[in-house]
């Protein structure tokens, strides 16, 4: 079942096409990573899919339905969540805080209801806690819980956006370089982690991606832009020895040598 399908999508800014003729699609559970050099229009098509910025022309379904015009609120409580490039967390906030704001495009209570009170408002925000406490543990952030966002190093604070993001309750979860600024450890950490909240929470990914060895070792499948066009589309191996793919990273022999994406 496809969860994300774009359909001849095209982004223009003034007389710039950011994005020219896009189409791919993701299924459901799959793990599907965008790549390209810079300027490519990875982040164009991420923005696009989240209602940062409208298709000009072509078509953005989500589960079958047509999320054109659709405000990124709007996709979160559908279903839609994403991190981004530039970390934007609650600095002021604990770790535990930022989850629940996540969290909150499931509440049902309301203005009224927050204002009333009463024992099923209550019982609701005690299971909402355990459930973004669950989160947090899964992303290995449960010693922090009560730690101020602003102080967490650089690599648990983007471990801290995925929990925020889960904690949505999304199908479809977009990555926006989850790697930048990680050392090798926690590289290795991150995917073990991708990989379980797509096998385990059967959550559909895609991600963008400068880590090219990363790419190729967790993506099932891989679309390829340069020059807001897609080159190339298959799996990792098909897209290693692709000859558009190899010339689009500045003539590498080897696609996994660069990461210039």
């Amino acid at each position: 079942m496809k969860v994300l399908d774009i359909q001849n999508v095209t982004i223009r800014f003034g007389g710039l096409e950011a994005i020219r003729d896009v189409s791919f699609s993701a299924d459901e559970g799959q793990l599907l990573a965008i790549i390209g050099p810079n300027g490519a229009g990875k982040t164009t098509i991420f923005n696009a899919m989240t209602g940062v910025y409208q298709p000009t022309v072509g078509q953005i379904l989500f589960n079958g339905k047509l999320i054109n015009g659709l405000k990124p609120n709007q996709l979160v409580t559908m279903g839609v969540a994403r991190t981004f490039q530039n970390i934007r967390l609650f600095s002021a906030l604990t770790v535990l805080e930022n989850v629940m704001v996540g969290s909150q495009c499931r509440s049902r209570e309301g203005l009224w209801g927050a204002l009333a009170g009463g024992k099923k408002v209550a019982a609701n925000r005690v299971k909402s806690i355990q459930q973004c406490r669950e989160f947090i543990e899964i992303v290995g952030l449960t010693d922090y819980l009560d730690e101020l966002a602003t102080n967490l190093p650089y690599g648990k604070q983007r471990l801290l956006e995925i929990a925020r993001a889960l904690a949505t309750g999304c199908e479809l979860l977009l990555l926006d370089e989850p790697a930048a600024g990680m050392n090798a450890v926690e590289r290795e950490e991150l995917v073990a982690l991708i990989r379980r909240i797509s096998k385990e929470l059967n959550k559909t990914i895609i991600l963008i991606e400068h880590d090219i060895n990363l790419v190729m070792n967790i993506s099932e499948h891989i679309v390829v832009l340069d020059h807001g066009e897609k080159i190339a589309e298959g799996t990792p191996g098909e897209i290693r020895t692709n000859q558009k793919v190899i010339e689009a990273y500045l003539g590498s022999e080897d696609p996994l040598e660069q990461e210039v994406v």
